[in-house]
């Protein structure tokens, strides 16, 4: 082989190298989408609460009165006989560790193993998921102008393992994507019928028009969450903190930034 042939074929490996990494990377907005379509999906296939149930996602919900333009997204709500369930998905992986007095929860992941040998972890944050639905059902409510009953659900997915896991707040429940199903047949059973078909219906069109979001709003809705832990800077897509980094390469070396602490799981990043 001569030398211009392996520089090609340098050329074309690392090439296919890029475009590989490239595709196998998910950012964390598409990885969380996966995790709300798979829920969406496993609700689909079963009519768990009777009659009339009917499904959203991601509702951009006004988080004060009087039609301020501070949002609240909600990632699925599921209107049912037995009230409204909302649900908060995190497709995460790694082992999760938390409590429902705790602000911030943590997901520890697997590193490797280190030079001699032993195992290495790296531990982020996240803030903590009831206290999210529980602010995210405290606008809905507020919103609806009624006190209608709702039932909070935290979905993590299967690549996790939910280790250390404490809560008692009342109407709130918390599993694994897999163990979905049998909870929310328990949650049927469990519960009483609250809401008519027609209710439902009524609901369901209120909170329509809080799905029909443009990419404006969403970019809004970020840079609110960012502005939220300005004082604490936290990564507005996974929750984890945000460090201060140094550009080391390309013509803005030398420049500061912010960036996800749970680099590469997360690509986040602001600038000063």
């Amino acid at each position: 082989m001569s030398f211009s042939d392996f520089t090609t074929a340098l050329l074309l490996l690392a090439a296919f190298l890029f475009l590989f990494k490239r595709l196998r990377y998910r950012s964390p907005e598409k990885l969380g989408a996966e995790g709300e379509k798979r829920i969406a999906k496993m609700l689909s296939k079963t009519s768990f609460m009777g009659y009339g149930s009917r499904l959203l996602q991601n509702l951009y919900v006004p988080s004060t009165a009087g039609g301020s333009s501070v949002t609240s997204e909600i990632d699925l709500l599921y209107l049912t006989p037995k009230g409204l369930i909302v649900i908060e998905s995190k497709n995460f992986s790694g082992y999760i560790f938390g409590n429902d007095a705790s602000p911030q929860w943590t997901v520890s992941l697997s590193a490797g193993r280190g030079r001699r040998g032993k195992g290495r972890s790296q531990k982020y944050h996240f803030y903590n998921p009831i206290w999210q639905n529980s602010n995210h059902i405290k606008n809905l409510i507020r919103f609806l102008g009624d006190d209608i009953p709702c039932i909070s659900i935290i979905v993590f997915s299967d690549r996790c393992a939910l280790m250390d896991i404490n809560w008692n707040a009342p109407g709130t429940y918390i599993c694994q994507l897999h163990d979905l199903t049998r909870l929310m047949r328990d949650i049927s059973n469990a519960y009483p019928n609250v809401l008519s078909a027609e209710q439902i219906d009524r609901i369901y069109a209120q909170l329509l028009p809080l799905t029909c979001t443009d990419a404006v709003q969403k970019e809004l809705h970020t840079q609110q969450i960012e502005y939220r832990f300005h004082e604490s800077p936290v990564c507005p897509v996974c929750g984890a903190p945000l460090v201060l980094r140094t550009v080391k390469h390309g013509p803005n070396t030398g420049l500061s930034f912010y960036g996800c602490s749970n680099y590469p799981n997360c690509r986040y990043t602001r600038d000063l």
